[in-house]
């Protein structure tokens, strides 16, 4: 085998991680809107924040920190207790810190308003205001990049057909 060949298919193994990666995203994506839409008839209780903070997962070269905020809390439905930690349906992982302190400024320790799926208590979100978009940002990058490999695979295998 050329080696033109050898990194054409290693493009087109690139572009199929890709691809599967996004696909991932996308099915996460579906997930969120699918429970944002179910969730406007769950009942709520009262629960109990114990914790709010922001978590940094990484930062950039220009001193810009990726953050996730997180509000962990508790909740009782039929005498069984719960512990949750979704603050909304839409991806809080690697936002900007300004993002990560405006989601978090709107909790404090303390009682709290949940809502839970009636069918499987162990589902339950503070927000249900914010609709998730229908695809993410980074699951559109995914897919780009996905096609962008894809078409460097095909014109690098048919060169050397």
């Amino acid at each position: 085998m050329t080696q033109e060949i050898v990194f054409g298919l290693f493009l087109l193994a690139m572009a199929l991680i890709l691809a599967a990666a996004a696909g991932w995203y996308l099915k996460g994506d579906r997930e969120n809107v699918r429970l944002f839409g179910a969730s406007a008839v769950w009942p709520t209780v009262t629960g109990q924040i114990g914790s709010v903070q922001i978590v940094e997962t990484g930062s950039s070269e220009d001193s810009n920190s990726w953050c996730e905020p997180k509000v962990d809390y508790t909740y009782t439905v039929a005498g069984r207790e719960y512990a949750g930690t979704r603050i909304k349906f839409s991806r809080l992982k690697n936002v900007s810190n300004k993002t990560a302190r405006a989601v978090t400024a709107n909790y404090a320790v303390g009682a709290t308003v949940v809502a839970y799926d009636p069918a499987n208590p162990q589902y339950s979100v503070l927000d249900r205001t914010a609709k998730p978009p229908a695809i993410t940002f980074w699951t559109g990058v995914l897919f780009v990049f996905a096609a962008i490999v894809l078409a460097l695979a095909v014109v690098m295998l048919s060169i050397t057909a």
